[in-house]
Formats: C-alpha cells, sequence, structure tokens
C-alpha cells in the first residue's frame, strides 16, 4: 500500500513521453498524496484513477478470507479526492460506478 502515486512518478520522469496511469486505492493513495505536490512541481502528466471503497483494501481482505470475517481498523474516512486535485491546481474528473 502506498507504492501506485510515487512509482507512477517515477515512471513518468523516467519516460516522460509515456502516458502514465496510477490506479490507486483510496487508502493506499491517501498514504503518498502529497506526491500530489510533486506532480504539480515537477509538471507530470500523470494521471490518477482512485478506487474510493472506503476501506483498506489489502487488511480488509485478508480479514475477510483469512481471520473469519472479523473486521477490525480497516474502515477508512476520506477527504473529497475531486477537490483535493483542484486545490493542487490539478484538472479532475469525476465518475461513479454504481453498484447493482
Amino acid at each position: 500500500m502506498g507504492f501506485g502515486l510515487p512509482a507512477s512518478v517515477g515512471v513518468k520522469m523516467g519516460k516522460p513521453e509515456a502516458t502514465v496511469w496510477c490506479v490507486d486505492g483510496d487508502g493506499s493513495f491517501q498514504m503518498t498524496l502529497h506526491e500530489l505536490a510533486t506532480i504539480v512541481q515537477e509538471k507530470l502528466a500523470v494521471k490518477i484513477a482512485i478506487i474510493n471503497n472506503g476501506f483498506l483494501g489489502l487488511p480488509r481482505q485478508w480479514q475477510d478470507l483469512l481471520y473469519g470475517k472479523r473486521f477490525v481498523e480497516t474502515p477508512l474516512y476520506g477527504p473529497d479526492f475531486v477537490k483535493l486535485a483542484d486545490s493542487y491546481g490539478i484538472p479532475e474528473r469525476k465518475y461513479a460506478v454504481r453498484k447493482r
């Protein structure tokens, strides 16, 4: 957790001509969201998709599959990611996928 955004920054710096996507969960993204400042400072065109499910995904999965569904400390409160991007001057789009 917390690898996606800094890794995307590194890839974009190493291959500036490449289209770089960071697909990250909300928990992982929050661990490194300060890298948005680096993206703006270095003028990096990194595209970011956040899967905002409101949980620390990997620990939640372990609790579900391995620990008898004893869910502890995995629900997660996060910021409004669209407003966060806007606060850095990063253009944003918000898409919602409805559960069926």
